[in-house]
């Protein structure tokens, strides 16, 4: 499931808390009312100004998710900003810095 609307973007961003890594900044915010967690990703043309760069640098944050949405420890509303000098991760290690970021902030099961 995906976080879609501004609204829930911005309850996010006010309600829920941040944690920034390597050209990464996860917010996230514990959803109660649904069933699973969900997954906002935003990437801005300042960052990446060609369109297959921002679409790709998308797939590979969902393909990290949908792997490991299983191991949350609750169902969050989580929001990946892909970052300024985040340029390098498409071709380096994108998933490992969301692995260690996430793994920060204590979302995992131990």
């Amino acid at each position: 499931m995906r976080v879609k609307r501004s609204s829930e973007f911005l309850k996010v961003f006010k309600n829920g808390r941040s944690l920034r890594e390597n050209g990464v900044q996860i917010y996230f915010r514990a959803n109660q009312p649904h069933d699973k967690s969900r997954l906002g990703i935003v990437v801005s043309r300042k960052t990446f100004s060609r369109a297959v760069d921002r679409n790709r640098a998308r797939r590979m944050v969902r393909e990290y998710f949908r792997e490991n949405h299983g191991r949350f420890r609750e169902k969050y509303d989580l929001i990946i900003r892909i970052i300024e000098g985040a340029k390098v991760l498409l071709e380096n290690n994108l998933h490992q810095i969301l692995e260690r970021a996430i793994e920060r902030a204590g979302l995992f099961t131990k």
